[in-house]
Parts: structure tokens; C-alpha cells; sequence
């Protein structure tokens, strides 16, 4: 599965630093390369690069750091959740859940 400390020891060496909020990894920027600037927190699913001050979760990675459009790596996250990601699935699951809501509000 994709998650975002995955993505970051794919790009850079991460160090573990502390047990801060789940667990703190510290190593160089895949951006800007400051050394030992760059903090990743994979329980919160977030990093943060204290010198170019880039900051988010997965997706803002992906676009930052491997330089994909926001379809593209919300594409990539849908999939790995396990989201529909084809056009038909999409149609489907969306159609599915306004059935559901409308099932919902005729009751009340």
C-alpha cells in the first residue's frame, strides 16, 4: 500500500527521531536537499521541510516532490484506498450513494 512514509524512503534515507505524535522520521529534503531539515510523522500522514517549508500529506507530496498533476496523485491515493477510479466505477459508486440518500430522506 502507498503511504506516505513509503513515498518518502522510496525518495530519501529517513531516520527515526522521535516518538512525537506516533513517531518522527527526520532525513534530507527530496527538494530542496537541506540536510536533516525535512520530518516526516507517518501516523498523521504528513511531512514538513523546515528550510524550503514545504508542508502536507500524501497527495502534496506527490505533486511537490514527484511533480504529478492533482488528478494524477489523487488517482493514485483513490487506488491504494481502494476508491473507484475508472469513469463506469465512479458512475456507479456515486450512483449507489445517491440512491442511498434519497432511500434515506423519503423515509424521513
Amino acid at each position: 500500500m502507498m503511504s506516505l512514509f513509503t513515498l518518502c524512503e522510496e525518495d530519501v534515507r529517513l531516520t527515526y527521531v522521535s516518538s512525537t505524535n506516533g513517531g518522527e522520521y527526520a532525513g534530507p529534503c527530496p527538494g530542496c536537499g537541506g540536510r536533516d531539515r525535512f520530518r516526516v510523522w507517518p501516523a498523521l500522514g504528513r511531512f514538513w521541510c523546515r528550510q524550503c517549508n514545504k508542508k502536507g500529506d500524501t497527495i502534496t507530496y506527490l505533486i511537490e516532490f514527484r511533480k504529478v498533476t492533482f488528478r494524477v496523485a489523487a488517482h493514485l491515493v483513490g487506488k491504494q484506498l481502494g476508491l473507484p477510479t475508472s469513469p463506469n466505477q465512479q458512475r456507479t459508486f456515486y450512483d449507489a450513494i445517491w440512491k442511498n440518500n434519497m432511500r434515506r430522506s423519503a423515509k424521513n
